[in-house]
């Protein structure tokens, strides 16, 4: 089963992840995938807490160490950086997506050949105004 929407944003009540942590829901959504165990609003807060408590995560919620938050879901990855936007992904590969617009970055999850397939915020209108910069790909160990 996949992780639901509305368990992953009950996590905005407790630390500011409607704006500045999408990278970590992202990361809680494939984590998800690849696992099939659907954390709670109380597992999101503790590895979020975990996360910033050992500089995985910054304050801000900016992703420090991409591998290591994904390790804390209980899932072994490579990450490979900054790829260019027209790499697809292997069958062992799973991608997160960097929109940007002038003065704003988001990131989504993308099914692999840069198609948005889950945003943290929810599929809105104004997301089309968004441009796909570049990926972080990432191997699944």
């Amino acid at each position: 089963m996949f992780l639901q929407t509305d368990k992953v944003l009950n996590i905005e009540s407790s630390l500011p992840f409607k704006k500045y942590g999408c990278a970590f829901m992202d990361i809680a959504y494939l984590s998800n995938q690849i696992t099939k165990k659907t954390k709670d609003q109380y597992d999101l807060i503790a590895i979020g807490q975990s996360a910033i408590n050992q500089n995985y995560l910054g304050k801000d919620l900016t992703i420090l160490d991409w591998e290591n938050v994904f390790l804390l879901f209980g899932v072994k990855v490579k990450y490979y950086g900054h790829c260019d936007k027209k790499q697809n992904c292997k069958d062992d590969e799973v991608e997160i997506l960097k929109l940007v617009k002038p003065s704003y970055a988001h990131f989504v999850c993308g099914d692999g050949s840069g198609n948005k397939t889950y945003d943290s915020l929810g599929i809105r209108p104004q997301a089309r105004k968004y441009k796909l910069e570049n990926k972080r790909i990432f191997k699944i160990l």
